[in-house]
């Protein structure tokens, strides 16, 4: 499928890696990679096309629980509207993956049938290459 990127106002990126308290070596003098703090689809959206070999998406499983947060508020992994607040991302992970990049999305067995559909719907079905169960 062609790429294609919608036009939106999008904010820049904080230039600060990572949450505070990092050590240095994930935040200065990295030759290896960054590190970035924020929403996925904010900051995939300041990425240039092409410009990752590799994306690990690990999602909500929409369980249906209330899922409480670490350092802030927790959210509710509902079913309804699952798709809804990933395909946008996942069409961005499509813009910004190498022609010869990967994709590894870690869902359960609740999401992962619509996610894969949603998923064929970007990529097209040709381009799955397998799936791990463990």
């Amino acid at each position: 499928m062609p790429r294609s990127r919608a036009s939106a106002t999008v904010s820049p990126v904080p230039s600060r890696l990572g949450p505070p308290g990092l050590p240095r070596s994930f935040t200065e003098g990295s030759t290896g990679g960054e590190l970035r703090l924020g929403d996925a689809l904010h900051v995939a959206r300041a990425l240039p096309d092409g410009c990752l070999d590799l994306v690990y998406v690990d999602p909500p499983f929409a369980t249906g629980r209330r899922r409480g947060g670490r350092a802030g508020p927790g959210f509710d992994d509902e079913q309804a509207g699952h798709l809804a607040v990933l395909v946008p991302r996942l069409a961005e992970v499509h813009r910004l993956l190498a022609t010869s990049g990967s994709l590894v999305v870690h869902l359960d067995y609740r999401a992962v049938h619509a996610v894969k559909v949603a998923l064929d719907g970007i990529f097209g079905p040709a381009r799955f290459r397998n799936e791990i169960i463990w």
